[in-house]
């Protein structure tokens, strides 16, 4: 029996790195009115109970249960956003100043989870695995937008129904549950060769309730929306592998699984948030239909082997996925001065993917350890996707062909019961295409990060000298329409979401 329990409670704040257009990618500078925060606080507890039986050929049956509750809290600022919401009531704000309005998201999620599974574990030629899975999900959340300043103002009803002023009060409520049976078979047909099959059959349960109210908030009464929508899904998920031990230290193998993701539902676009002429001249619907569940037709041939009495690892993979009715967000802009972005999932079509992956991990003497992958994917759109203006065979965005990294870990007897450290990584992320928060697709460089570090150790106490970002490398990660020109030299609503500089530190630890 092993029960564990986890607890911890961040504050930080919420701000993503961005460095606004009007001060360029280095200068790491963001524009804005309001602070930010995000707080998150979580409990996570397990208990897992094993326990071995002699019928059958032998298994081990186990249990694992385990508990999760978070919380979380998070102030953004959204005044590029909503302020020509609010000088659209009350008029220009004084000196042109832009009306600031932070958004605060709440959110409590309470998650239990069951499962149980034997696995057998005799010298026979049919192995099996079998078991039962069971989760209850339910989530609490809102958003709140509010009017932080008016600059001496006063504000018209139904703005001004409430202190402070309200732009939009939402409250979602989600539950889902799931109970799923697996399973899987795999038979020695040859001393060398072996066959598995498995499924996996699940059922959903998912039922979605949000109401919002728009200007004012709710003692505005302006009341956008109220729905309370069901969804209910069910299905088997196969599972085939082939496998070849030619020695202990190979094994070749090929397999085919399919993978399965929920549909749901989608809140309704509201007159206040684009109206009605809008919707038309966009192709926006009123009320999005619900999307639909989606699947992956996955085929992989790889190979692992251990050399070298095992000091010498070398893993290597290609693959192959189908991806069916794909979701997606669909984006667009809308409101007064396209200052709101519209997002809803569909279902878009197809994506294939196509790749590869190398590992390589070495040991050449004791204390030093070396690492290094790669992977190769080329993923496509074997449809248009007119929201983005992509034709058929475009590549799927934020899906980079070429990635790398490697590694390196050296441990050395110093003397007096010291023990030195040397590490060293880097990261390599290829070129690719991202998209923007209004639909418009935009290039992303490639980048490489590395980190090192230099320290001592003697017991349980740890003292290191490390360093992040050793080049000051600025990787790009995206644009945002973020930021709020009006009180600063910035120029420009957009920023770019970009990586943290070089850090240089030391950091004392303990082991407990």
């Amino acid at each position: 029996m092993t029960p564990s329990f986890v607890w911890q409670d961040g504050y930080s704040n919420a701000d993503r790195p961005h460095s606004d257009v009007t001060f360029g990618k280095r200068a790491r500078l963001k524009a804005r009115y309001a602070d930010t925060f995000a707080k998150d606080e979580f409990i996570i507890g397990s208990l897992l109970v094993e326990n071995r039986f002699d019928a059958l050929g032998g298994f081990t049956l186990s249990s694992n249960s385990s508990y999760l509750d978070r919380r979380n809290r998070l102030s953004f600022d959204v005044t590029a956003f909503d302020s020509p919401i609010v000088e659209e009531i009350v008029g220009p704000g004084p000196g042109g100043k832009l009306f600031p309005t932070p958004l605060m998201d709440f959110g409590r999620t309470k998650q239990f989870t069951q499962e149980i599974r034997a696995v057998s574990d005799g010298s026979g030629r049919l192995q099996y695995v079998v078991g039962a899975y069971y989760r209850d999900l339910h989530q609490d959340s809102g958003r709140t937008i509010t009017v932080a300043d008016l600059f001496g103002v006063t504000a018209p009803l139904p703005l001004g129904a409430s202190n402070p002023p309200v732009i939009q009060d939402t409250t979602v409520r989600f539950h889902e549950s799931e109970i799923a049976a697996f399973g899987e078979l795999t038979y020695a047909v040859l001393p060398k060769v072996k066959v598995a099959a498995g499924a996996r059959v699940f059922s959903y349960r998912q039922r979605e309730a949000s109401r919002r109210y728009g200007i004012g908030g709710i003692t505005g009464g302006d009341l956008a929306y109220d729905y309370d929508e069901r969804n209910r899904e069910h299905g088997v998920t196969p599972r085939f592998t082939l496998s070849y031990e030619p020695s202990r230290a190979a094994t070749l193998y090929a397999s085919y699984s399919q993978g399965f993701r929920t549909g749901g539902v989608n809140a309704p676009i509201t007159d206040d948030i684009c109206s009605a002429a809008e919707r038309r001249t966009a192709g926006i619907p009123d009320v999005p239909p619900p999307y639909d569940s989606d699947r992956t037709d996955n085929y992989e041939v790889g190979a692992k082997t251990r050399l070298w009495g095992g000091r010498l690892r070398i893993n290597a993979a290609a693959y192959a996925i189908e991806w069916k009715n794909y979701q997606q967000a669909f984006q667009t802009a809308c409101g007064i001065n396209n200052a709101t972005t519209i997002s809803f999932t569909v279902n878009a079509g197809r994506v294939r993917s196509r790749g590869g992956e190398l590992e390589v991990s070495l040991s050449p003497v004791r204390g030093l350890d070396l690492s290094a992958g790669g992977a190769f994917i080329d993923a496509t759109y074997r449809n248009a996707v007119p929201n983005l203006l992509l034709p058929a065979g475009s590549r799927v965005l934020d899906v980079p062909r070429w990635t790398w990294n490697a590694r390196g870990n050296y441990d050395a007897p110093l003397g007096l019961g010291l023990t030195g450290n040397l590490f060293a990584a880097a990261r390599h992320v290829g070129a690719t295409n991202s998209g923007f928060g209004e639909g418009e697709v935009l290039p992303r460089p490639a980048y490489t990060l590395v980190d090192a570090t230099a320290g001592i150790r003697r017991g349980g106490i740890a003292i290191d000298l490390f360093v992040t970002n050793l080049f000051d490398v600025v990787p790009v990660f995206g644009q945002e329409f973020t930021t709020s020109p009006g009180n600063t030299t910035a120029t420009s609503y957009f920023s770019y979401l970009v990586g943290p500089p070089r850090t240089v530190g030391i950091r004392v630890s303990k082991a407990l």
